[in-house]
């Protein structure tokens, strides 16, 4: 079966000029390759080309007077591909001990199709500075910049040549044949925000058994009435699904619709920020026919990069809804994590004091990729 997997291309500024690619230390888009995982971020690739004995990320802004420092790129948790490198600093070499987890490698190993190759795990958020100077963390999105310095020595030493090729991510996401995988932030988040949420998390294989796992949540419910609101993930990669969340949603009003005086039900699509919209709204309706219908006409495009706007998605079921019933349930489905630190106004700690104040439960149930 087709699923929507995300595809990353870099683009190099427009500033570089051509001369730069009979550089030595200069790479090319044609010298890096990035590839996603199941973990919060990306393996980031650079070949290792003659006369290049290291690399590290770093800030691509820059004093031109170059009286002020750039910073390089950290991973603010140990991670195995780069977590014991070592990185050459003011004639000092800065260990592993340190736990200063550069974003730099000088070993090199084989990638099946730029051969010998640096190799970098590129998380979703980077920190860079430090508490006594400008310091801060960047989250690693669609149209983000980064720098790529190439030395000519291992560990960026800077007693040898050293060059700067910055690049920007352009996030696009291509169709491909894959069996279906459930990411492990994506679980991870998802099991944080239904336990936080007084909720169920559930594990879905996609297709039919989306109706499997709703019916999970609501079978053990009692009360005289229900409100539910689904917050559904639209970018491209749900686009298998929508045709199985509509049957679900009819398929559970018909098994719950006699149990309740009164069922209603509202929709939460959402996205992310620069697309489309980032939440859209279906206000609560007995008309079933009509909410299940939209669920298959909204567009599923979009979603460039890997987390979406999940919170704002909660936030808004849970805040812009006329909540009246006995029973409340959120029930977010998506296949793909938050965002690790807010991108607007909207945090996990509003969201939750929300559903507090209304007396709804929030669970969620996970999609493959």
């Amino acid at each position: 079966m087709e699923k929507t997997l995300r595809c990353i291309v870099f683009l190099i500024l427009v500033s570089v000029v051509p001369a730069f690619s009979q550089d030595k230390l200069a790479i090319t888009t044609a010298d890096v390759v990035i590839e996603t995982g199941s973990e919060s971020g990306y393996y980031l690739w650079i070949k290792k080309k003659p006369g290049v004995g290291s690399v590290l990320l770093t800030e691509t802004t820059a004093d031109p007077a170059k009286m002020a420092a750039s910073y390089a790129l950290r991973n603010p948790a140990y991670h195995p591909v780069n977590g014991t490198e070592k990185r050459m600093l003011d004639g000092k070499l800065i260990t592993p001990e340190s736990k200063l987890y550069s974003l730099i490698d000088s070993t090199s190993e084989t990638h099946p199709t730029l051969g010998d190759s640096f190799r970098i795990f590129l998380p979703f958020v980077v920190v860079y500075g430090y508490s006594w100077a400008r310091h801060g963390e960047i989250q690693i999105l669609d149209g983000t910049f980064i720098n790529i310095r190439t030395f000519e020595k291992p560990f960026g030493d800077y007693t040898g040549a050293y060059k700067d090729n910055p690049f920007k991510f352009q996030i696009n996401q291509i169709k491909v044949a894959v069996n279906k995988n459930v990411r492990e932030d994506t679980l991870k988040e998802f099991t944080d925000i239904a336990n936080e949420g007084g909720g169920l998390v559930r594990v879905s294989k996609g297709g039919e058994d989306i109706f499997a796992q709703m019916d999970a949540i609501l079978g053990s419910k009692v009360g005289d009435s229900l409100d539910l609101v689904l917050a559904i993930d639209t970018t491209a990669s749900m686009e298998d699904d929508m045709v199985f969340v509509k049957q679900a949603l009819l398929s559970v009003i018909e098994k719950y619709r006699s149990r309740y005086k009164r069922l209603r039900v509202g929709l939460v699509f959402y996205k992310d920020y620069y697309e489309q919209y980032v939440t859209k709204e279906v206000p609560f309706s007995e008309d079933y026919t009509r909410v299940s219908q939209l669920i298959t006409e909204v567009s599923t495009q979009g979603g460039r990069d890997i987390p979406e706007a999940v919170y704002e998605a909660l936030y808004s079921s849970v805040k812009t809804f006329s909540w009246e019933a006995q029973i409340r349930l959120t029930i977010l489905i998506g296949d793909a994590p938050p965002h690790p630190i807010p991108r607007g106004d909207v945090t996990k700690e509003k969201v939750f004091s929300e559903a507090e104040i209304r007396k709804v439960e929030v669970h969620t149930i996970i999609l493959p990729e």
